[in-house]
């Protein structure tokens, strides 16, 4: 057998169809999913200041399990509000304290959940979620739709806006903001795609290679890589020299 990793392969959605581990018990209706996301505003000047203002929570059904909105105890530097739609006359209105948020959330997850979303252990860490104790596994999207690039010769990873673009036919309106209900509803829609297409090699191939050749929509870290003082995480832009962990 030829190594997957050779030039001469062609790109390959990765993980291969599996029949085994959360995906299966998800696609099988044995595990309960839920879509989790959150937003953060900024609490500092660099990139990993941050905290949880807004909690999302979708069902396999698409319906809204939990829309939180979270005081932060710290001082907002900016509430980011061009990416994140958040506002403090929002926070101050309907935020409470992330113990509170984190509380009930935990009410709503049954022990055998499985959490879906795009780099949904990040999302986990902000809230202080642990498996087994708040949940069973986590199926992050950026993993399940990584495409191999046979000219790179490494894995490329893209955003939920671009794989939604791509495999949805979706595409987020100029100037609309994120939000953790909104992503959420994506992020369980782009699960049930990739479900319907699994196992035909055919469309999965035409998928990978247009999420390689489409052209991407420019982020709001690179647009900004400065926003009222705050340095948004773009690698190559990248303003305040705070490590990146992934």
């Amino acid at each position: 057998d030829a190594c997957r990793f050779s030039h001469e392969q062609p790109a390959t959605m990765w993980p291969p169809v599996q029949d085994d581990g959360p995906l299966a018990a998800v696609e099988t209706g044995q595990a309960p999913v839920f879509a989790l996301d959150v937003e953060c505003v900024a609490t500092g000047h660099k990139h990993h200041d941050r905290t949880v203002a807004q909690i999302g929570l979708v069902d396999s059904q698409l319906r809204v399990v939990l829309n939180l909105y979270v005081k932060p105890k710290a001082e907002v530097v900016s509430y980011l509000t061009p990416l994140t739609g958040l506002t403090e006359d929002l926070l101050e209105e309907r935020g409470m304290p992330l113990e509170d948020a984190t509380e009930i959330l935990r009410q709503h997850l049954p022990p055998a959940a499985v959490l879906v979303g795009t780099s949904i252990g990040t999302d986990a860490t902000w809230l202080g979620l642990q498996s087994p104790d708040d949940f069973a596994s986590l199926l992050d999207l950026s993993a399940l739709f990584r495409v191999w690039d046979p000219a790179k010769r490494r894995y490329m990873y893209f955003s939920q806006d671009h794989y939604a673009k791509v495999w949805l036919a979706l595409t987020r309106p100029q100037g609309q903001s994120h939000d953790a209900v909104g992503d959420s509803i994506i992020s369980m829609r782009l699960l049930h795609e990739f479900f319907r297409v699994r196992r035909d090699p055919a469309r999965l191939a035409s998928l990978q290679q247009m999420v390689l050749r489409n052209p991407r929509e420019p982020s709001f870290a690179m647009l900004h890589p400065l926003f009222e003082g705050v340095c948004m995480g773009n690698r190559k832009l990248c303003q305040c020299g705070a490590p990146f962990f992934s």
